[in-house]
């Protein structure tokens, strides 16, 4: 097989193709590494928590009952929306004392 031929109908090297066509076109990597993520439908209790891999996050107060969408990473949980960010770290309830309703009947986990 013989090299390859540029636009021009001469022949060149893939490399100098490379320099000509596509190198300059390049863009940097990302800064930060690709960090693989799932999406999932969670139902808020009525104790204002979602249940993800075993472990209860709690969510605004206003979303009891109502299903949403959240992203899983291997660090961190996040409701789409209103957003809310969660570390995976600690115990097993990962509770935000503000998220809470602080009307009658409110007592923290």
């Amino acid at each position: 097989m013989g090299s390859p031929t540029g636009a021009d109908g001469r022949r060149s090297t893939r490399r100098a193709l490379f320099e000509t066509i596509d190198k300059p076109t390049l863009k940097p990597l990302p800064l930060d590494p690709y960090e693989y993520a799932e999406w999932k439908k969670a139902r808020v209790n009525v104790d204002y928590h979602i249940e993800m891999g075993g472990h209860y996050y709690s969510m605004p107060y206003q979303l009891v009952k109502e299903q949403v969408d959240v992203r899983l990473t291997s660090t961190t949980l996040i409701q789409a929306y209103p957003r809310v960010r969660k570390s995976m770290t600690g115990n097993r309830f990962n509770t935000d004392n503000e998220s809470l309703y602080q009307g009658a009947g409110y007592h923290k986990f």
